[in-house]
């Protein structure tokens, strides 16, 4: 089966710059109250894959009227917008006066792994661990950070237990489906990315990924229906429906729907800037159909579903 598509399943959950902090525990305090941090905080808000339609990195100025709540998710936007200076300030500024909290180790873990430093990332969420052991968010953060640090199959545990703890956490299934699709497990690599797709409807990789899994298991039908959902999401992402047309001509072995998804890619690609090379492969592949359709006896290879339409054309 081609494996090229699986390429298009995004790894990117590097989120990323660079701090210190005073880590210091006040007398008195234990450990357990720490708990109290993770009030009104979800793995989902603060999952970096999962895009908030309005985000805000707010200026410095207004921090100390806000509670920690706030600052956190502050932080986050600001992850997600790449304003990695900004999610130091926020990391530091949680670390000196919310430091019972894991928060502060968290951010400033992110900033670190922004400026290459996986050491120093390293370190920064394991002190959030101690703080907050048992936080799945945290987890999936080391399991990212171990990834990279080439310590493979035990990231594979780090993230399997993080989802234990935190079964949203999209970043993790997402990555989870990706390595057991690689490793050909693909009954695991298909739960996770429904898992996924149920958590964000709109996440076009997991879609993609389900599809994957399906033509695995040779059900092209449902594959389709997979494949729909993300040229729903991403229309212009003519990957994705080349990805559709394959299936029809080498699975299905439609040569008429094939035919004509290649033609409805060839229109979109000359309006999108389809480079001259891949044009003329394409008006290759659509003369080779034309013959092979036109050698067909009418009404051969009928089907009840057809190849998904234009941008801006319902279905």
């Amino acid at each position: 089966m081609n494996r090229t598509l699986l390429k298009l399943i995004l790894l990117g959950f590097v989120l990323i710059s660079v701090g210190c902090a005073n880590n210091g525990v006040k007398k008195g305090k234990t450990a357990s109250e720490s708990a109290v941090y993770l009030k009104g905080i979800h793995s989902k808000i603060l999952d970096p894959t999962t895009k908030n339609k309005t985000l805000s990195c707010k200026v410095q100025s207004e921090i100390k009227e806000k509670s920690w709540v706030k600052i956190v998710a502050w932080a986050n936007d600001c992850v997600q917008l790449g304003h990695f200076k900004q999610v130091e300030f926020y990391g530091n500024y949680l670390a000196k006066n919310h430091h019972m909290g894991p928060w502060g180790a968290y951010f400033l873990s992110l900033a670190a792994e922004n400026r290459g430093e996986v050491d120093r990332a390293l370190w920064m969420i394991e002190l959030a661990l101690k703080k907050t052991p048992n936080e799945g968010l945290l987890l999936y953060q080391k399991g990212r950070l171990t990834w990279a640090a080439k310590e493979f199959e035990v990231a594979v545990k780090i993230f399997e237990r993080a989802l234990k703890l935190r079964p949203d956490l999209l970043g993790a299934r997402m990555m989870l489906g990706q390595l057991y699709y690689r490793d050909q497990e693909f009954a695991q690599a298909k739960k996770h990315f429904s898992v996924a797709v149920k958590l964000d409807n709109r996440m076009t990789d997991a879609w993609v990924g389900l599809a994957e899994c399906e033509l695995e298991n040779g059900n092209a039908e449902a594959a389709l229906a997979s494949l729909e959902k993300a040229i729903d999401l991403a229309p212009k992402n003519l990957d994705y429906r080349m990805r559709e047309a394959f299936v029809y001509e080498r699975v299905i072995k439609n040569n008429q729907q094939a035919l004509s998804a290649y033609k409805n890619i060839r229109r979109m690609g000359r309006r999108l800037g389809m480079t001259p090379s891949v044009t003329k492969q394409l008006n290759e592949k659509i003369e080779q159909l034309k013959s092979q359709v036109a050698r067909e006896t009418p009404g051969e290879q009928v089907s009840q579903r057809s190849p998904a339409r234009e941008e801006g054309v319902s279905k």
